[in-house]
């Protein structure tokens, strides 16, 4: 074995020579992760509305308010689900072109 060591090259400068070959995908790549980050966000705010159907309309009985509760976390599902599915839709074409 060499005692020397290997040369090898900064994280920022093996990104930096990607860049010319993203430099046209990148608003796309930045959007998906924008996407992917409220997708996240909007998965997190399902247990706390889950925690607010359980903590007010349930416990004091109000069974049409537990049916705006379901609806609302029917609503973010869906929600999520579409900032899934855009985040998917922005990033293929730049993964597969590159």
């Amino acid at each position: 074995m060499s005692d020397s060591p290997r040369n090898h090259l900064p994280v920022h400068r093996a990104l930096a020579r990607l860049i010319p070959f993203a430099k046209k995908d990148f608003p796309r790549i930045l959007l998906g992760g924008v996407s992917a980050l409220g997708a996240s966000v909007v998965a997190l705010l399902i247990p706390t509305a889950l925690e607010w159907i359980v903590g007010g309309p349930l416990a004091s009985g109000a069974t049409t308010a537990v049916v705006w509760g379901a609806l609302a976390v029917l609503g973010l599902g869906l929600v999520e689900a579409g900032l899934v599915w855009l985040r998917r839709w922005l990033v293929l074409a730049p993964a597969t072109a590159i």
